[in-house]
């Protein structure tokens, strides 16, 4: 069986934090960033209100959240992603910020990562 890869999420709005969200439940690793400090400040505390709700409302056991929440991490730039498989984006509707994040993704990325 191969490993499930890491996954870069790269944004903490409103999406990124899904997304990052998402792929915990599946099972794979999460880092996560934010050019913002206060974005990244506020990941883990969002993602755990998150699960209690899920775990209040009876769709998610305890030991589940705490699987899930220990896939979750938040790192402090995009250097701290390169052991990804998939580095997602999820950042400003913005084509020059995009473009400029992608590129450095691709220079601190595996070789093998899919951007």
């Amino acid at each position: 069986m191969t490993a499930k890869p890491v996954i870069a999420v790269i944004g903490l709005g409103t999406m990124g934090l899904g997304i990052a969200l998402v792929y915990a439940q599946a099972g794979h690793r999460v880092l996560a960033t934010d050019a913002h400090d206060r974005a990244r400040a506020s990941a883990t505390a969002k993602w755990a209100d998150a699960l209690d709700q899920r775990v209040k409302a009876g769709k998610l056991s305890a030991e589940t959240r705490d699987a899930i929440f220990a896939n979750l991490s938040v790192v402090d730039d995009i250097a701290a992603m390169r052991e990804a498989g998939l580095v997602i984006e999820a950042v400003i509707e913005d084509l020059a910020v995009k473009k400029a994040l992608l590129a450095e993704a691709e220079r601190h990325a595996a070789r093998d990562a899919v951007l």
